[in-house]
């Protein structure tokens, strides 16, 4: 500001300085596309920033293990933090029901909800036809899912058999719901004490019935698909253009200021890799990509043989191979990506022809 000038002699004024503190850009920010949780995404196509991997719970709903749907987003997430991660976005993906010829299947062709495809099981119940229709929250075409009514006993004396325990498993989740009561009172109903609790199952009466008073026997029940023949004509629940969607101009995630690392979890479609590394580029982000899962080191089909028809991109790069490891729903091995195989191979960089410079170094095919 400056000085006020009140008798003759030296005044000093101390003027602003002119350079700007450089304030750091982030360098880890990742985005992820692909497939997620078909029960629980609460929305799809939009990019959802993330700081934890219970935001990616709360969102998307968490891991799960399937045949029918890609579950890859989820794990590349879940290591994604437990690997130090801290900030990225995840754009969720609807799977669909598309047969051989590339054509959605009649409906229902999407899961969930009243008009898609479901895992379900009913538990007969008296006077028919009366029931507990259990719905599931989880996928169970891979991991098994059952309902067991046990503890079968009469609520009050003189009363039927309408009081019993219920409980759900799916896989190592177990969920026990004591002292549920039917033909009884609000508040020990079956869809008063499991929905909004149960996170893998909901609860109602069958359509045109309702839970009736009492139960036969003790018994357990599977769940199967339904409707039974909604995978009749089923080839795949993948379609490229779901992901060229997400990197079109003007898009959820072209909206996103800044993220330096995208990541196509499990997607070695060229269609696909080829839409995201032009978006790395006009984004000047960096593209992780993974190869065919099955890919070997060498041999008939081996990495050096396919990477001539990859898209080439100095924004990105293939990292292999992949590797078992132990799948935390089931416990089990599987396949899963990881960035280096040993400490001295590289990712395999995607410009010109093939290997790029130093990058172009030999798998050597042991795991750490």
């Amino acid at each position: 500001m400056p000085v006020s000038v009140s008798y003759p002699g030296i005044y000093i004024e101390e003027l602003p300085l002119s350079a700007h503190a450089i304030t750091p850009a982030p360098t880890s920010i990742a985005a992820f596309v692909g497939y997620t949780h078909p029960f629980k995404t609460n929305e799809y196509k939009t990019a959802v920033r993330l700081f934890s991997f219970s935001d990616y719970e709360t969102k998307f709903g968490g891991l799960y293990t399937s045949g029918l749907v890609d579950a890859n987003v989820a794990r590349a997430v879940f290591q994604f933090f437990q690997n130090g991660g801290s900030d990225c976005y995840v754009v969720g993906l609807q799977p669909k029901l598309w047969d051989a010829s590339g054509s959605l299947l009649s409906p229902p062709n999407t899961f969930g909800g009243a008009n898609g495809v479901n895992f379900t099981a009913t538990v007969p119940t008296q006077p028919a036809p009366n029931g507990m229709a259990f719905t599931a929250l989880e996928l169970a075409d891979q991991v098994p899912m059952k309902v067991s009514i046990s503890n079968l006993r009469a609520a009050s004396p003189g009363s039927p058999l309408n009081k019993f325990d219920v409980i759900i498993t799916y896989g190592l989740r177990v969920e026990t719901f004591l002292a549920v009561v039917i033909g009884g009172t609000q508040k020990d109903a079956p869809d008063t004490k499991i929905n909004k609790v149960s996170t893998l199952v909901t609860v109602a009466p069958p359509s045109g019935g309702n839970f009736g008073t009492s139960i036969a026997a003790n018994t357990s029940v599977s769940f199967s698909i339904d409707p039974p023949q909604a995978l009749q004509n089923l080839a795949t629940t993948f379609s490229p253009q779901d992901f060229v969607e997400v990197f079109e101009d003007n898009s959820s995630l072209d909206k996103v200021e800044i993220f330096n690392l995208l990541i196509v979890p499990g997607v070695a479609d060229n269609l696909v890799l080829s839409a995201a590394l032009s978006f790395a580029e006009r984004k000047r982000a960096f593209a992780i990509l993974d190869p065919p899962p099955n890919a070997p080191a060498d041999g008939a089909g081996a990495i050096d043989t396919l990477m001539p028809a990859f898209p080439k991109s100095q924004n990105g790069a293939l990292y292999f191979p992949y590797l078992l490891s132990t799948d935390p729903v089931t416990t089990t091995e599987r396949l899963r990506r990881r960035n280096l195989c040993c400490d001295r191979c590289q990712p395999r960089r995607l410009e010109g022809a093939g290997w790029s410079g130093d990058d172009a170094q030999e798998h050597h095919g042991s795991s750490p």
